[in-house]
């Protein structure tokens, strides 16, 4: 399953999601699953989802979510948002670390060279 925010205004602002979803339900129903896989993708840039608070508040959400494990990842590809930024490995083990350390759940980081 996939979560790029950990909050309603950076869910609405990054993924730009249908009037119809709503944040609270999508976490609800993460919560709800049980044993899964998040994956998340991080970008830097005017519209990523990096600044600020955004990761802590990323990770907060984890730690209420515990699934069995994440994916992070940063672009791979050309966004149709041209100012997000790819982040590089360094950044993504940062972020890793962090979550990981206060989750207790393992993060794996996903880079293509």
């Amino acid at each position: 399953m996939k979560l790029y925010a950990g909050d309603e205004a950076l869910f609405l602002k990054f993924n730009r999601p249908h009037p119809d979803l709503k944040y609270q339900e999508i976490l609800e129903g993460l919560r709800s699953l049980g044993d899964i896989i998040i994956q998340s993708l991080f970008a830097g840039g005017a519209n990523g989802n990096v600044g600020g608070e955004a990761v802590t508040h990323w990770i907060d959400r984890i730690d209420e979510i515990l699934p069995k494990e994440c994916h992070i990842y940063s672009l791979d590809r050309p966004s149709a948002d041209r100012s997000l930024v790819k982040l590089d490995r360094k950044f993504l083990e940062g972020i890793r670390d962090k979550a990981e350390e206060r989750t207790g759940v393992p993060v794996k980081v996903f880079e293509r060279d």
